[in-house]
């Protein structure tokens, strides 16, 4: 059992993602890219379209100089608290445990919040599974493909 874990509860503290830097060519392709579908967009007769692809270029620019946070995780006998959000066991349907990615994806009930990822860095796997599974049920599941293009996309 690790220092942070209790038989009431389990916390832990990972990054928020995995930051990867983007180097300048990134930057190029992105508004080169961009540029080029508002122009065509303009030529079509659609400046609506060309200005949301400016917007989006310029937040995809911004969010990918963010640097990651530090949130903190735990499970109790309430439920899953992530950076300070309960989500109460009743409101989850099941979990699976990733073990060669350090993640844990909690299946929500809710329609916002379809899948909880959960990066577990140096938690004892087994020890949350044999937690979670007294309080919901484990079924095998993948992780959600927006989520795993985000991670490759570096975001």
């Amino acid at each position: 059992m690790y220092p942070n874990e209790t038989k009431n509860k389990i916390s832990w503290s990972a990054q928020e993602f995995e930051y990867k830097e983007k180097s300048i060519d990134w930057f190029w392709a992105v508004w080169i890219v961009s540029i080029g579908l508002a122009v065509l967009s303009i030529f079509l007769d659609n400046l609506l379209f060309a200005i949301i692809v400016v917007l989006g270029a310029f937040t995809l620019s911004l969010q990918s100089v963010k640097k990651p946070r530090m949130i903190e995780f735990e499970t109790n006998d309430e439920g899953v608290i992530i950076d300070k959000k309960l989500y109460l066991y009743n409101t989850l349907e099941s979990f699976w445990i990733i073990g060669k990615e350090k993640k844990a994806i909690i299946k929500s009930k809710k329609l916002v919040v379809p899948f909880l990822i959960l990066p577990l860095e140096n938690t004892d796997q087994r020890y949350l599974r044999e937690y979670l599974l007294g309080h919901i049920k484990e079924e095998e599941m993948s992780e959600p493909m927006a989520h795993a293009i985000m991670e490759k996309l570096g975001f």
